[in-house]
């Protein structure tokens, strides 16, 4: 998990309990809730990530949660790399 404290951002796992808890606090429930009252269909969430341990993380973890609510999920990775000044510029992978 990502949390910005202090103009910086730190990273955590959660644990099983942490992470069900966190999921069930920022799900899109009421979202869904109303997308099933127009019909069976499935939502689909894109998620940008940065690298293969985040893709790797959305494919293993959020997939299969977020499958059973009818929510497909499709992830793409944007890759980093620096300029002919040393600075960071982004790429969206194939």
């Amino acid at each position: 998990m990502a949390e910005r404290m202090n103009s910086a951002t730190n990273f955590r796992r959660l644990d099983e309990v942490q992470l069900a808890s966190w999921l069930e606090e920022y799900s899109l429930s009421g979202a869904l809730r109303q997308e099933r009252a127009r019909g069976p269909s499935v939502m689909r969430l894109y998620v940008l990530v940065e690298g293969q341990t985040e893709e790797e993380f959305v494919k293993s973890v959020l997939v299969p949660h977020l499958w059973r609510r009818r929510i497909e999920v499709r992830v793409s990775v944007v890759e980093t790399s620096r300029d002919a000044f040393g600075r960071k510029t982004a790429r969206r992978r194939a």
